[in-house]
């Protein structure tokens, strides 16, 4: 099951999770988690707003960011979005169990 973070903003819930889509919408507009650190004012806005797009399609980039700044505990919150994130990518690393329909191969050199 896909991880996710849930908060309730004005008396509405928002579901917060990402797919491989999503991650890849994210990497065609320039996001790039290695510069978390280096542009925080542009990564992390983008971050959180991709965050937002399984579910809430319709959520501005402005309010995304609304939310972050109301949020208590950024540094944890920012922590599971990255985790969110990952997840993905992950499971594009992992193994599958053995079974006939999976690719085997083999290099020559």
């Amino acid at each position: 099951m896909a991880k996710q973070l849930k908060f309730t903003v004005d008396g509405k819930e928002y579901t917060l999770e990402f797919t491989r889509n999503a991650v890849k919408e994210l990497e065609r507009r320039g996001f790039r988690l290695g510069e978390l650190g280096n542009q925080p004012m542009t990564m992390i806005p983008m971050l959180i707003h991709g965050a937002f797009r399984k579910y809430h399609k319709d959520v501005s980039q402005d309010f995304a960011e609304e939310v972050y700044k109301k949020i208590n505990d950024k540094e944890g919150f920012l922590a599971k979005i990255v985790e969110l994130y990952s997840e993905p990518i992950q499971a594009l690393f992992d193994e599958n169990e053995e079974n006939e329909k999976n690719v085997t191969w083999t290099a020559n050199f």
